[in-house]
């Protein structure tokens, strides 16, 4: 835009990590003195996109029986993209590394990080309500209400620097939703989830040069110069 193109990955890496989140979630159902453990799918998609494959299965299956085997899901989609000013840094403040290429030193310059809010909504598809409440009893305690992850950023070039992005739950909320004829179609239980993930953008890093010699001794002359008058 403004210069020679760059990118950070900042935006996918988050979007990976929200999803790493939820991507361990199961339900338990019982039956005759039997249970079994059923993983929920967790996939990148909007509410529409979901529900013409809801469509598209029933026409090639058996209604009813096809919904129980592709429920529960759960699918999430970025929301909006906010500048968030409460987290604003003075925009000349730069933040600087020292890096070696081919045996040369020199220091690598950006400038101050760029503080953003995105939104991410979380929807959980299910057949039954209790698979509804189970998935919301493994997510709901660990948001209090956030919940912190890392992320790898080579911004600088600096092995192991991490951003810490907080994940903020904002709110949740139940709707059970008849999509078609209702005398048709089985019920759908939508169980959503709003979250706010806390991220900084970062621009061009920049070589601003060769660092010369590393400093290790520096002596000084230290003298009064207004000494007492006797």
């Amino acid at each position: 835009m403004f210069g020679e193109p760059f990118y950070h990955s900042t935006l996918r890496k988050t979007v990976i990590a929200f999803g790493s989140l939820f991507n361990n979630i199961f339900v338990q159902r019982t039956q005759d003195d039997d249970s079994i453990k059923i993983k929920v799918p967790i996939i990148y998609s909007t509410k529409e996109t979901f529900f013409h494959r809801y469509k598209d299965a029933l026409k090639r299956g058996e209604g009813e029986a096809v919904i129980q085997t592709i429920l529960p899901k759960l699918g999430f989609e970025i929301g909006e993209i906010e500048y968030d000013s409460s987290r604003k840094k003075p925009t000349i403040n730069k933040r600087v590394a020292e890096v070696t290429e081919n045996g040369t030193k020199s220091l690598i310059m950006t400038y101050t990080e760029v503080p953003y809010n995105v939104t991410f909504n979380l929807v959980g598809y299910f057949r039954f309500m209790d698979d509804a409440l189970q998935v919301a009893e493994q997510i709901l305690p660990y948001f209090t209400p956030d919940f912190v992850v890392s992320i790898k950023q080579d911004v600088l070039g600096e092995e192991g620097e991490k951003m810490n992005i907080p994940i903020v739950l904002n709110s949740t909320g139940l709707l059970t939703s008849y999509e078609g004829a209702m005398e048709l179609d089985p019920r759908i239980i939508m169980w959503n989830y709003s979250f706010t993930a806390k991220i900084n953008f970062f621009g061009p890093a920049t070589n601003v040069g060769n660092t010369g010699s590393v400093i290790k001794y520096v002596e000084a002359n230290i003298f009064d110069a207004f000494p007492e008058v006797e």
